[in-house]
């Protein structure tokens, strides 16, 4: 069974939340494509480049902290 999405909507008062939570799969899609895709590819990957370690969410939670910690051991003993 597929794990189901939790998707998190704030704003201030008057910004269109409830708009948007009860609007069909497809239009929150294509919101999604039309304004939060478009600024992550124009200011998130272009970054991603020049970081040490990215963590795109495959490995997981119990996975990814470790892998995080792991990294910066090895950096401070390279700093010694």
């Amino acid at each position: 069974m597929k794990k189901p999405y939790i998707v998190g909507i704030s704003g201030g008062s008057c910004s269109g939340k409830s708009t948007l939570a009860y609007k069909p799969r497809e239009k929150i899609a294509q919101r999604y494509l039309d304004t939060v895709r478009y600024r992550h590819d124009e200011f998130v990957e272009p970054t991603r480049w020049h970081a040490d370690i990215v963590l795109n969410g495959t490995f997981g939670k119990c996975k990814g902290v470790p892998a995080v910690v792991a990294f910066i051991q090895s950096q401070m003993s390279a700093a010694l």
